[in-house]
Order: C-alpha cells, then structure tokens, then sequence
C-alpha cells in the first residue's frame, strides 16, 4: 500500500487505497488488510484522518472494477447542472431583473459542489475546487473528426470571440475551464465547453487563449499520471 501512495498529492479515502493496491490480484483476508494499515499509518510520513478501519469490501470491489471514466462523469455534471438550474434557479428575467442575477450568484456556489461531488472527488482532483476556473487535471479533445468549428478569444481571456482563426483540429490540446451559454438570463444548455489551448501545432499564435466549442464535439479525459494519488482519508 505504501507503494501506491505519493508525497504530495491529494488524499485518497482508505476504500480508494486498499483498492488501487489490490487492483490485479486477490483480496487478503480482513486481518491482513487491517494489520498492513495500523502498520501504514505507523510511519511518520503518512497523516491519516477518521478510522483507519472504516471501509467496507463492496465499496472496494466497486472501486477495483473499470468505473465511469472523467468524460462520464463530467457529462454527468453537465445533466445535473443544467436539471439543478433549470428547475430551481430560473427567473425570467422580464419579471424580475435584479432576482434573475442574484439566483445566478447562489447557483455558482451549487455549480462548484455539484462539481467537487460528481467529478473532482470521485477521480481524486484537488479538493475544493472552484469550477470556472482552469481545471488543469482535466483535458478536452475533438471526437474523431477532421476538424470543429470553434470560437477562440481575440485576446486571451477577453469578452470577444472574434479571432481570425474560427477551427480546430484533432491535434489540438486544451484545458478544461467550464460549460458556457451566451444567454446567462435563460435556461441553460451548457452548449459550449469553454477551454484553454495548450496546443495548436497549425496555428502557434493562439496557445493560451480561451476557446468555445460545441459540447457535443469534444471528450474530456484525465491529465494526470496514473499513480498521482497521495495521502488518505
């Protein structure tokens, strides 16, 4: 287990551990599991919070077996987001102007839980995090398709998307930032993915700026190393 663990790195609930070590080969028995854990947390460089016992062989077995990958899940967030808004925190905006923005204010904060419960969490990105902001774990890229028509920023993170430059290709890398509606006053769709270039090997000139593209052209998938999952909980 101790192997599994790397410095640094965000915590991992004690299911997640035992899971990623055993991931392969057969599960030990229970007093096995337990002694090697008392004997894990007995080092000085492991910080453990709650019981160290707590974990249940279901929630191991779920976790070891090949679960939703990130584009699942951040799919499933976009399904959420917009259910939540749409049902909850709606006001039309011809009735009442002021409320419309406010309702629009409370859901960013459910935005970012929602976000933290059903794709940070589960896949071990740091804790807490703030969705609208560049979410560096996760990467966007076009489906298989020769090209997508996109809107990237005239600047770099600006109120224009008018740049010269109006595609992508399959060999361009982005970050994920967030879905994105023109309409902030309506229901949403979360229609667009907005995202940052990293790579643009036709056009150099347009790395670092922010891009809209149709959700339903692109996959999100996970950035990180396979083994970068740290410290437990």
């Amino acid at each position: 287990m101790y192997q599994t663990l790397v410095a640094g790195k965000p915590q991992i609930k004690i299911a997640t551990l035992i899971a990623r070590a055993c991931h392969g080969s057969e599960m030990p028995d229970d007093a096995v599991i337990a002694e090697t854990l008392k004997e894990l947390i007995g080092r000085e460089d492991i910080q453990c919070f709650g019981d160290i016992q707590q974990w249940r062989h279901s929630e191991i077995v779920r976790l070891s077996a090949d679960g939703p990958s990130v584009d699942d899940q951040v799919k499933q967030f976009r399904l959420a987001g917009r259910d939540v808004f749409n049902r909850y925190f709606h006001v039309s905006m011809n009735d009442k102007f002021r409320e419309c923005w406010t309702e629009n204010d409370r859901f960013s904060h459910v935005e970012s839980a929602l976000f933290d419960a059903l794709v940070a969490r589960p896949f071990g990105i740091r804790p807490n995090i703030y969705y609208q902001e560049k979410i560096s774990e996760i990467g966007v890229r076009l489906k298989p398709m020769i090209r997508a028509s996109a809107m990237i920023n005239r600047d770099v993170d600006s109120g224009s998307w008018d740049h010269s430059v109006k595609f992508i290709t399959p060999e361009t890398s982005m970050t994920f930032v967030h879905f994105f509606d023109w309409d902030q006053t309506d229901y949403i769709d979360y229609q667009y993915v907005r995202a940052v270039i990293d790579k643009y090997p036709d056009h150099p000139e347009v790395i670092g700026r922010h891009v809209l593209i149709e959700t339903h052209n692109v996959e999100f998938f996970d950035r990180r190393p396979s083994d970068q999952t740290q410290s437990f909980s």
